[in-house]
């Protein structure tokens, strides 16, 4: 069967325009709308948050938030172009998402970096080094993980401690009753109401909504550590030149001090809203984050 040149020409002209228009890099949308959104998850402090008690200003704040604002000034030098900021809200369970369908262009939150995670997205060096733990009334007479077979126990849905909580409930057969919590706060307070004898999140996340909480010596935190996290801002996953921005714009906050500064303001100093002091002196892990900026940093895969 013969066709004609015409006929293909044709045929191939149809075939290109059915084809989807290849769109721009998300840092070409940037560039265009001269504004970045910066998506955060509110209620985790100090990271990203709103103060709960200055209802006139809900500018979300946090250790998370002016490591991403500094980035955003630095990306405005690189590109000769003053950046607005946008905030966009995201829950735990929707931020990768929210990164992937172009709600937002940084995250600015309490989010490791895992080798699971880099399918969807990437990720900027390491800015903050945690570790999974759990928080149990004072009063309870649950100390250690081995305690808490067959107990109700928690953690927020689309975070890590969840993953490590049912993958280690499996292998150690523990029969612990595990209750996915929609958010850090429903969390934390399934403890206070007493529906969960033990909530798993980053120590780090635990110590703020303990030193918040109306009565803080009415908890107490693990003492054993399960697992290290390296936080990390969360950046489109197609976009090289961007996530090569964002790479050198941490490694200067990092060599330059600032990190360290944004450490002592919201780890070591009184922060809204109740003006507590966490009074958490940085660990060995940060201190070598800070002396090794280039060294890679990805947590183990649960999920």
């Amino acid at each position: 069967m013969k066709f004609s040149h015409l006929a293909l020409t044709l045929g191939l002209s149809t075939l290109i325009a059915a084809l989807p228009a290849q769109a721009g890099t998300r840092l070409d949308k940037i560039k265009e709308t001269k504004t970045i959104y910066l998506g955060y998850t509110n209620n985790a402090i100090p990271f990203s948050y709103v103060d709960s008690e200055n209802l006139d200003n809900q500018t979300p704040m946090g250790y998370s938030i002016d490591v991403c604002k500094d980035v955003v000034e630095q990306l405005s030098k690189s590109l000769n172009e003053p950046l607005k900021v946008a905030y966009y809200p995201v829950t735990h369970a929707n931020r990768l998402l929210a990164l992937a369908d172009n709600r937002i262009d940084l995250l600015c939150s309490d989010i490791s970096n895992t080798q699971e995670r880099q399918k969807m997205v990437n990720f900027s060096p390491a800015i903050f080094i945690t570790s999974i733990r759990f928080v149990t009334l004072a009063k309870s007479p649950i100390v250690t993980l081995e305690d808490l077979k067959g107990k109700n126990v928690t953690s927020t849905a689309g975070t890590r401690p969840l993953a490590w909580l049912s993958k280690t409930n499996q292998d150690l057969h523990m029969h612990m009753n595990i209750i996915p919590a929609q958010t850090l706060a429903q969390g934390f307070n399934q403890v206070t109401l007493g529906k969960a004898d033990a909530y798993f999140m980053d120590d780090v996340l635990l110590s703020g909504f303990i030193a918040n909480s109306q009565n803080p010596q009415d908890y107490r935190i693990s003492g054993e550590l399960y697992s290290d996290e390296p936080y990390a801002l969360a950046l489109p996953k197609e976009d090289s030149e961007l996530q090569d921005l964002v790479n050198q714009a941490i490694d200067q906050i990092i060599r330059s001090g600032r990190l360290e500064s944004y450490y002592t303001k919201w780890f070591e100093q009184p922060i809204p809203p109740k003006n507590i002091n966490l009074n958490l002196p940085a660990s060995k892990a940060f201190q070598d984050l800070i002396q090794h900026p280039d060294q890679p940093r990805v947590a183990k895969d649960y999920e």
